[in-house]
């Protein structure tokens, strides 16, 4: 059977408040679902429910994976280091 939660619950496992959570939610980076009929005049923050797969999806996506550096510096030796100094001063620095 799966597990349900309320934005609340979700946000105080998270450590975050519940206005981040509906914000999630109304971005569509989390799935929530909203069980049994609306009446005139409910929120849309009301009923809402999220189950702990979709909790753990949203979370998975949300991991920060090392960033790639996307140009990797040369290893200058001294002999390198001493002709690029030789060359700038050439062009004025440049």
């Amino acid at each position: 059977m799966t597990d349900w939660m309320t934005p609340q619950e979700v946000a105080r496992e998270l450590h975050v408040s519940p206005t981040t959570v509906f914000r999630a939610i109304n971005s569509g980076a989390l799935t929530a679902y909203r069980f049994g009929s609306r009446r005139q005049g409910d929120t849309d923050r009301r009923g809402l429910s999220i189950s702990r797969a979709a909790l753990d999806t949203f979370i998975e996506r949300s991991r920060v994976r090392p960033r790639v550096r996307s140009r990797v510096r040369p290893d200058f030796s001294g002999a390198d280091l001493m002709e690029t100094a030789r060359r700038m001063a050439i062009r004025g620095g440049r």
